[in-house]
């Protein structure tokens, strides 16, 4: 064989070698375990959810309400009625029982799925798997839950800060 055909192939092995490089250099940043890009509000929010997962894990109800607006409102999903609604204060009061209480430790894993922001408002969609080991009536036991959430967030001075979704 001559030298110009193996020129030739080596050449294009080459060229595609320098294009795949520099595809691959093009790729988009992602927030770690998500497919999430990696933006600045995006990581902001972030680390709003992350803080919140430990804060559930540590069982820390201060941490956990440093990250909520104090305009917090939920609705629980129900808009024919407002007797299940609630503030930051109520709020504040179940967060206390139910990290304090019988509860003693969580296991909280949050797989980001989506963050969207417009404005001065976030959303940040996940799927949690929350194990939960408690003392009722002087027996141990685990209770465990599987689900989709959407937690929404407010631009506020000092960052992004959870205004309903918990």
């Amino acid at each position: 064989m001559s030298k110009a055909p193996i020129r030739r192939v080596t050449a294009i092995i080459v060229g595609l070698l320098l294009v795949g490089g520099l595809l691959s250099g093009c790729q988009v940043a992602h927030l770690p375990n998500t497919k999430i890009a990696a933006t600045d509000e995006s990581r902001a929010i972030y680390k709003v959810v992350m803080a919140y997962q430990a804060a559930m894990e540590t069982r820390d109800p201060d941490t956990l309400m440093s990250l909520v607006s104090s305009r917090y409102y939920e609705n629980r999903g129900t808009t024919e009625t407002d007797k299940d609604d609630y503030g930051y204060d109520k709020l504040k009061e179940l967060v206390s029982q139910q990290l304090t209480a019988n509860v003693i430790a969580v296991r909280y894993q949050i797989l980001l799925t989506a963050i969207a922001v417009d404005g001065e408002s976030a959303t940040a969609d996940y799927e949690y798997r929350a194990q939960f080991k408690f003392v009722e009536g002087g027996q141990e036991g685990w209770s465990q839950r599987n689900d989709f959430n959407r937690i929404e967030l407010t631009r506020e001075d000092e960052g992004w800060k959870i205004i309903a979704g918990l």
